[in-house]
């Protein structure tokens, strides 16, 4: 028996395989690319949905700490409404803060009261640039916060002998106080008695 050759050609075969292996490549580069895009597009819009939390977290608490600001505010209004009414009710009884300037010729001093009862002391002359340090003290001595609403009454007799320099010497203290607490008040009375009326 003859043993033939037989010549197998795959070329053909070869073509298809080919064929096949690109189809095959270019698919799995069309979903690679699918894929990536899908996943390029899922990380913006995790990117997206963070900065929007972001925004709202941070909208949230700018709400917040204004609704926290105008409860503070509330509460000081309250306080202050507080205060003014209370000083407004002592003032009706006579219980405002007195000050009583005294003028000689060569001195002064203040005499220092709540109401026409409660006497707080004197602040003379030698101590006018600490006057306010000291009515301060005093009114703390007598129960009155520093920020507390007062109405103070000051009473002079402009016909006394060296009044002018005390009169405008009290006022300066005062309106220095006035900067330091805007809830005190001041009102002048001047004790003296007009030429025609005597």
């Amino acid at each position: 028996m003859k043993v033939r050759e037989i010549i197998l050609d795959f070329t053909s075969l070869l073509d298809v395989i080919m064929i096949l292996l690109f189809w095959f490549i270019l698919n799995y580069q069309q979903e690679t690319t699918r894929i990536r895009d899908q996943a390029a597009a899922a990380q913006e819009a995790a990117v997206q949905a963070q900065t929007i939390a972001e925004e709202r977290e941070a909208a949230a608490q700018e709400r917040l700490q204004t609704a926290e600001d105008a409860l503070d505010a509330m509460d000081t209004i309250n306080e202050r409404q507080v205060s003014i009414l209370k000083a407004m009710l002592e003032y009706r009884q006579g219980r405002s803060l007195n000050l009583t300037l005294v003028s000689r010729k060569r001195y002064w001093y203040l005499d220092v009261s709540i109401g026409e009862d409660e006497y707080l002391g004197r602040i003379e002359d030698d101590h006018a640039e600490s006057l306010g340090l000291e009515l301060r003290e005093m009114l703390q001595d007598a129960g009155i916060a520093d920020d507390a609403t007062v109405f103070c009454v000051l009473s002079y007799d402009s016909s006394e002998d060296g009044s002018r320099d005390a009169y405008h010497a009290v006022i300066r203290k005062l309106k220095e106080i006035q900067l330091g607490n805007n809830q005190f008040s001041y009102t002048q009375v001047d004790r003296a008695v007009p030429d025609d009326e005597e």
